[in-house]
């Protein structure tokens, strides 16, 4: 369901940019708002499966599905007026662990779940305006922080704390509700590209080879100050 949706949020984007373009008219290319903003999010987050392999072996294979769950954040940053927009994301996602499998059969005794905290620099660039919407795309390059209580065969635990390279890219449209606040509707793609993640019980070995990335649709309010 998430996935279709995303598909949808592009495909609304794409036609939106391409019927601004269309006008016979000269597109407005001017900022909804300008200078200094800060926005507050909330979303559905959908954390696509990963597998690893151990590092001392890499015929062990362990692949893991996770819950949908939900992502959250904050932002600052200032717009320019080209219409690019430059801004700081510290935001959160959380899920719970579904399913595990090791060496492609399925593990009954699994629990925990799979957290990252993410803090980006973002570059957004306005589209033209369509009335009073303002659409958008863009990504960030930042770091991600893995927080994993994974526990599985009930005894072995794995968790990765520590920084990794996270990458993000997204669309959507902002519409204003009053002179300085605005409502934000975006799609997000995140991801971190590669990580290790530790056993607990055995802290020799090391999980490796994993990457995470995940889809999050977003509502938000911007304030313009």
């Amino acid at each position: 369901m998430l996935h279709k949706l995303s598909v949808l949020t592009a495909v609304v984007c794409a036609v939106i940019t391409t019927s601004c373009w269309a006008d016979e008219t000269t597109p407005d290319r001017s900022n909804l708002f300008s200078g200094w903003y800060g926005s507050v999010f909330v979303g559905h987050s959908s954390l696509q499966p990963f597998m690893n392999t151990l590092s001392y072996d890499e015929n062990y294979e362990f692949h893991h599905s996770f819950d949908n769950g939900w992502v959250y954040g904050f932002t600052l940053g200032k717009s320019f007026e080209n219409g690019l927009r430059l801004e700081a994301e510290l935001s959160r996602a959380a899920h719970n662990l579904s399913s595990a499998g090791y060496n492609s059969a399925p593990l009954p005794d699994k629990s925990g779940g799979f957290e990252i905290t993410y803090a980006f620099v973002n570059g957004w660039i306005d589209l033209p305006k369509i009335g009073r919407i303002q659409p958008y795309v863009g990504g960030g390059i930042g770091v991600g922080r893995i927080d994993s209580d994974i526990v599985l065969f009930d005894f072995e635990g794995v968790r990765k704390a520590g920084a990794n390279l996270a990458l993000q890219a997204g669309a959507g449209v902002t519409v204003p509700l009053s002179n300085n606040l605005f409502l934000d509707l975006g799609y997000r793609h995140k991801a971190i590209p590669n990580f290790n993640m530790k056993n607990l019980v055995t802290p020799t070995s090391t999980y490796v080879g994993s990457s995470a990335g995940s889809h999050n649709l977003q509502v938000g309010f911007t304030i313009h100050f």
